[in-house]
């Protein structure tokens, strides 16, 4: 019998997962999946390309501008896989893309393409549409009904709320989320849990952030489905991804 490999720890798990991620990518791209899936799913296209033209506004140089807007093949991508239910490629996709960009972005600032505030200023901009995703991801697993219409506002109006957030606001709903009592209630509905925790001897902070995250997704009235497990992973998660690229 030969020897057994030892367990991987979560390091290298994280990363093979980039890496399958990267992978599902570059294949799609090569054989130039997303174009003609893209009609057969009904993706729009010409929206997806509307909607990340900010990425490169304001970028000089061509090569740098066209290396950003390779993001909308990507974009468009994980959109198929939240329309077809692949749930985990979506998830492993959005964290690829999210550090990808990242790389990008420190790369075209490290060589004086651009500033550290348009750094920032894209960051924002892929960070919310990023956010907008994992969103519809989550919800698209508990609710397998949701049509492409509904996906697409749903990752439209999370990224508009979401790039209109101060940090502070954000912070502070992470905190409430990241609050025990929020860790043991994660598969509690967030509508029951607000509304639940309101009711209990709660401090100013943990107020706030509860104030934040209801105001934050209730202008999606489809994220009051979601759990607050699954809020903690969006939320929490974009709040790293932005913190990481600092």
């Amino acid at each position: 019998m030969g020897a057994q490999s030892a367990p991987r720890g979560g390091g290298e798990v994280l990363g093979l997962q980039m890496m399958n991620a990267q992978k599902r990518l570059i294949e799609a791209q090569t054989q130039n999946v997303q174009a003609d899936t893209a009609k057969k799913a009904g993706v729009d296209t010409q929206e997806v390309e509307m909607r990340i033209k900010d990425i490169a506004q304001g970028i000089g140089n061509k090569q740098a501008a066209a290396r950003l807007t390779g993001l909308q093949a990507d974009l468009t991508e994980v959109e198929l896989m939240i329309e077809q239910g692949t749930a985990q490629d979506a998830q492993d996709t959005i964290r690829y893309i999210a550090r990808k960009m990242g790389q990008e972005l420190t790369i075209l600032e490290n060589n004086k393409e651009i500033s550290e505030a348009t750094k920032d200023e894209k960051i924002k901009i892929v960070e919310a549409e990023l956010v907008g995703l994992g969103l519809a991801n989550e919800l698209k697993q508990l609710d397998q009904t949701l049509t492409k219409e509904q996906i697409n506002k749903v990752r439209a109006d999370v990224a508009q709320g979401w790039e209109g957030l101060k940090i502070q606001d954000k912070n502070a709903m992470v905190n409430a989320l990241n609050a025990e009592t929020a860790r043991t209630n994660a598969n509690t509905n967030i509508r029951e849990y607000i509304e639940s925790v309101r009711k209990t001897d709660i401090d100013y902070e943990m107020r706030r952030g509860l104030l934040e995250l209801e105001k934050f997704i209730r202008d999606v009235p489809e994220s009051w489905k979601l759990t607050v497990g699954a809020a903690q992973t969006i939320i929490g998660g974009a709040v790293r991804m932005a913190t990481s690229k600092k």
